[in-house]
């Protein structure tokens, strides 16, 4: 029977593959449309793989084998996990679903979810299924450290508890917990990151982003506010051109990009400018902005492709010079707005 049941494997692998790449596919647009970021591996099962399978456990049939076809799903958060599960079973049918979870504190293994799925009537009678529309996937889903764990222990050949030796058990036990606190860990981050930004939000709507810290959110959240228009001005005046610096409200039409927020926190920090509202002062205040272009130098020749690539030469230029900075700078009767008020 064995040997009848991979010859019928081995005619019938390059349906089982395309059956594989479909359904991993299918995965990456679900969790694409969700806004969820997955990593995706998949395999279909080799006839070596299967006969050693076989001579583990005897199967009747294929269908009786649930991992012919498999796609590993790898998310960044735990929430995540569920939120996959959930699309999985509003988008397939479920035959079994074997949850991983160890509430004992000396258990052995990782966190995952394992689903054996099959397509349901209405994908299966679309043409471009209609030849796989029998076969079945196993899906597992886990987080980026519940897979770390299950590589590194596969490697291990540690399947059980039992297999591990008693004298080194407890390291593997305190990197499982690692494991689960990292996992936390990560997930609490995202949840305090989004309570950030939605008081960084508040705070600007409020009219109160002039102490905000400087960071990537709070510039995140002022950007649409800034207008670095008049630093582009200045700095064409002094020989510098800048590429389309007449463009008002360039700031306001533009999702920034994170590295350029990232370069300005950098400045505006090895400036000792410590909010967003004294980051403001420093470049509304005409008299000192006239001075560290002045000491910055006439007749430097550039070109930048938009105005906020001004504001950024203007602070890395005074850095480079190591220009002695105050901690902070009064906005003068002089200033030129840069940022609007709400």
């Amino acid at each position: 029977m064995d040997s009848e049941l991979l010859n019928r494997f081995a005619a019938e692998r390059d349906r089982y593959s395309l059956f594989t790449s479909s359904v991993e596919n299918l995965i990456r647009r679900l969790c694409s449309d969700a806004g969820i970021s997955v990593e995706i591996e998949a395999r279909t099962k080799s006839v070596e793989s299967l006969t050693e399978k076989v001579r583990r456990k005897n199967y009747g049939t294929l269908s009786d084998i649930p991992d012919l076809s498999g796609v590993r799903v790898i998310v960044q958060y735990t929430d995540d996990v569920e939120r996959v599960c959930d699309i999985l079973t509003t988008s397939l049918v479920i035959r079994d679903d074997d949850q991983h979870v160890f509430d004992a504190p000396d258990a052995f293994g990782y966190a995952s979810r394992h689903l054996v799925v099959q397509l349901d009537d209405d994908r299966a009678s679309l043409p471009e299924w209609g030849s796989v529309k029998d076969l079945q996937c196993e899906i597992q889903v886990r987080t980026i450290l519940q897979h770390a764990w299950a590589s590194i222990s596969h490697s291990l050949d540690y399947k059980n508890e039992t297999d591990v030796p008693r004298a080194i058990r407890r390291k593997l036990f305190q990197v499982a917990a690692l494991i689960e606190v990292g996992d936390q860990l990560f997930e609490d981050f995202r949840t305090d990151l989004a309570e950030v930004r939605a008081e960084y939000s508040d705070q600007t709507g409020g009219g109160q982003w002039q102490q905000l810290p400087v960071d990537v959110e709070s510039l995140r959240a002022t950007w649409p506010m800034w207008d670095p228009a008049p630093v582009g001005h200045a700095l064409a005046e002094r020989g510098v051109h800048i590429a389309d610096s007449d463009r008002a409200g360039a700031f306001a039409e533009t999702d920034p990009e994170p590295q350029i927020l990232s370069e300005i926190a950098d400045m505006a920090a090895s400036l000792r400018l410590r909010t967003i509202g004294a980051l403001a002062d420093f470049v509304n205040d005409a008299d000192t902005l006239d001075g560290f272009l002045d000491r910055f130098g006439a007749g430097t020749s550039s070109a930048y492709s938009t105005d906020y690539l001004a504001l950024l030469r203007l602070f890395d230029a005074i850095r480079e010079r190591e220009l002695d900075m105050p901690a902070t700078v009064e906005a003068s009767r002089h200033a030129r707005s840069l940022v609007t008020d709400l």
